[in-house]
């Protein structure tokens, strides 16, 4: 709820929850965040946050921020470029301006240099495949993405 009344305050526009949806959409996010999941399910989860719609203002904003959140650690082992493409595609499929096969294959892209972050107690991530030694001959199929563990956040 804090960062939609902070891009509410930004936009000059009033920070409005509206209560039947907020609360459905603060369980289905305290139930995700409870539990170890992996990346596109946190972001499913997201997209459905959107589509709930529980402010009356900025939930793309809202959301899509939260989303890209969730790729700033794991994505600083990228280049810059690769970083802002990563970040990018997840904020545009919470957004559902690119579906789940274009987020797969970013996904899969970088899943070998994203790294795992500790979460907010300080113990380590799920663990993201670890940085290749040399580059490969051929392409091969990329890991899935490593499981993300949600930091529990007030909608």
């Amino acid at each position: 709820m804090a960062l939609n009344a902070t891009l509410c305050e930004a936009a000059a526009v009033p920070h409005e929850v509206r209560a039947e949806r907020h609360e459905e959409v603060r369980k289905l996010w305290e139930t995700m965040a409870a539990q170890e999941t992996d990346l596109p399910k946190a972001l499913d989860t997201l997209r459905e946050c959107i589509r709930q719609a529980p402010f009356r203002y900025l939930n793309l904003n809202t959301f899509s921020g939260v989303a890209r959140t969730l790729v700033e650690g794991p994505g600083r082992n990228l280049a810059p470029v690769e970083a802002r493409i990563l970040s990018s595609t997840v904020k545009q499929y919470v957004e559902s301006k690119v579906g789940k096969g274009e987020l797969l294959q970013v996904l899969r892209h970088f899943a070998g240099r994203m790294r795992a972050t500790p979460d907010a107690a300080g113990a380590p991530a799920a663990a993201a495949p670890g940085p290749r030694a040399e580059p490969r001959p051929a392409p091969e199929p990329a890991p899935a993405p490593a499981p993300v563990r949600t930091q529990p956040q007030t909608t």
